[in-house]
């Protein structure tokens, strides 16, 4: 059997009450919180759902996953501004 999917500190995907997904640093609440509750595709690049007990939903790219190509690809993201843009290209 498969391991469940866990959330890793750093940047996430939370799902706004408007539908869409926005980049924020994961709470140490959801760490502590939320359950594995599926998987999607942001941009075509797999990535896994959790929810929180009040019904909150947060996603980080899928294990494995590689980076999305381009100029930022190659370079380390060292700041929540640069996995802001990679981010915002996924799911543009």
């Amino acid at each position: 059997m498969a391991e469940t999917p866990k959330l890793v500190p750093g940047p996430a995907f939370h799902l706004e009450g408007d539908g869409k997904w926005d980049i924020q640093e994961l709470p140490s609440e959801v760490l502590k919180s939320a359950k594995y509750f599926g998987e999607i595709k942001i941009k075509g690049y797999p990535a896994v759902v959790f929810e929180m007990p009040d019904g909150d939903q947060w996603a980080q790219k899928a294990p494995g996953t590689p980076a999305p190509k381009g100029d930022e690809a190659a370079k380390s993201i060292t700041s929540s501004d640069k996995f802001h843009k990679i981010a915002l290209r996924m799911i543009e």
